[in-house]
């Protein structure tokens, strides 16, 4: 398919984050760490793309890269993310502050360390909604106690009056949720949004992610290792491995019709209820540290010949929907498979 083509393939799908060739390395004294490797990722209106991948593959840096919050941290963020017309990676430390919160909201991995320990939850809250919408104290505070509650939250005129070291994990978790809903953002980013939760808490959050995705049509980034959450929630699902994307696919496609080596070993690796052992994958993933050009997944496949070492990593469209980066799939071997070359 030709870039014009998609070109109009990601206008008609209404997209309201767009990811073209993006890029978080870390400059280091022993070289540099390459955490996110040209990605092109598309997050649609009323849909939810969930991004999956072993820890340390990337997914975490690619969400708070798009938000401007490892600037100071010394990582040199390159390509575009296009919203409402802007590249987010060109907007200045006020504009993102403008966007964030409001147009483009995230629940972080940790809730433990996204509060400021000497400022009361309410306060928290408060300063959100009242930064971006035009509202008295009196109804931003109406606002807070109505969402906190939302969540499952017991008491919430109460909880706004205490501090974030008296709350546990999870209850840390579902009132940054509240937040991130209160706000009806264009997108969400939600990494690991069900940390710490138990079952029935769990489910009660997915619902309320549901709901906000049908009623304000927000598009959701799904990061998540739980893969039953992402068959749950996910429209679309992206394989991500050493930064990556190995594979991207419709939910149930990906997961009745898996391709990459990578992704079948991921998903022989959840469990399942008849008795049956786990299949760990073997090895163990590379450094980023000044990765190397051929295929990442390389040494810990089960299914690769002589190409795979040359093989330059890309997405290859398998069908209108399925894009795999493999060298499998690559028209030269495909070729050798028919006897043509």
């Amino acid at each position: 398919m030709n870039s014009a083509k998609v070109e109009k393939e990601i206008m008609n799908k209404q997209v309201v984050l767009n990811l073209k060739n993006f890029q978080a390395h870390l400059p280091t004294k022993r070289g540099v760490v390459r955490a996110v490797n040209g990605i092109n990722l598309q997050i649609t209106q009323g849909k939810v793309l969930g991004l999956v991948g072993e820890s340390g593959c990337g997914k975490s840096i690619t969400c708070l890269s798009l938000l401007g919050l490892t600037k100071e941290k010394g990582w040199v963020i390159v390509g575009k993310a296009q919203m409402q017309g802007k590249n987010l990676l060109a907007l200045d430390s006020e504009e993102i502050r403008r966007i964030r919160g409001k147009d483009i909201a995230i629940i972080m991995q940790n809730p433990m360390a996204a509060f400021n320990p000497l400022t009361t939850i309410g306060q928290h809250f408060l300063e959100t909604i009242r930064s971006h919408l035009s509202v008295s104290e009196k109804a931003s505070r109406e606002m807070a106690t109505k969402y906190l509650g939302h969540v499952g939250l017991p008491q919430p005129d109460k909880l706004m009056k205490q501090y974030p070291f008296q709350f546990s994990g999870g209850m840390l978790q579902r009132v940054m949720i509240a937040i991130a809903l209160a706000m009806e953002p264009k997108v969400l980013i939600a990494d690991e949004p069900t940390t710490s939760l138990d079952v029935t808490i769990q489910r009660q959050i997915l619902g309320q992610l549901a709901r906000l995705k049908e009623k304000a049509r927000t598009g959701m980034l799904l990061v998540s290792h739980d893969l039953g959450v992402i068959a749950q929630m996910a429209d679309e699902v992206a394989v991500m491995y050493c930064g990556y994307i190995v594979e991207r696919a419709p939910v149930e496609q990906l997961f009745n019709n898996p391709l990459h080596p990578y992704t079948r070993a991921l998903l022989a690796s959840k469990p399942q209820m008849q008795k049956k052992p786990l299949q760990a994958i073997g090895g163990q993933a590379p450094s980023l540290l000044n990765l190397d050009v051929g295929c990442p997944f390389l040494e810990r496949c089960n299914e690769k010949n002589r190409r795979c070492s040359h093989y330059k990593q890309k997405l290859i469209q398998y069908d209108h929907k399925h894009w795999v980066g493999c060298a499998k799939y690559s028209a030269e071997q495909r070729m050798l498979n028919h006897g043509l070359a």
